[in-house]
């Protein structure tokens, strides 16, 4: 790990894209106005919304979407995409692209 990878969003836990913080636009009467989060480039996946209040909310929801990469490149973890493969077989639905 080099100094800086504790200050840089990971690749995306579900597809391996992209990620970047944004921010929902400060409108008045908005419930999530002024949230910020960590969404991937590639398949939309975001983290929850957190506000700021006193400080910025970038290195804890750095640590979440990170802490949600790390998990998913554990030895032994299923990818997302096999896990909803086989639970839309379950349920007896078609998979995407099939």
């Amino acid at each position: 790990m080099t100094p800086d990878d504790g200050d840089r969003l990971k690749s995306c836990a579900h597809c391996g894209g992209e990620a970047e913080f944004g921010q929902v636009p400060h409108q008045p009467e908005t419930e999530n106005s002024g949230g910020v989060f960590v969404e991937c480039l590639q398949c939309g996946a975001t983290t929850r919304l957190v506000f700021p209040c006193v400080e910025d909310p970038r290195p804890i929801l750095l640590e979440i979407w990170n802490r949600r990469a790390a998990l998913a490149s554990a030895p032994g973890a299923v990818p997302v995409a096999l896990i909803a493969d086989a639970t839309l077989r379950a349920a007896g639905q078609p998979e995407p692209g099939r």
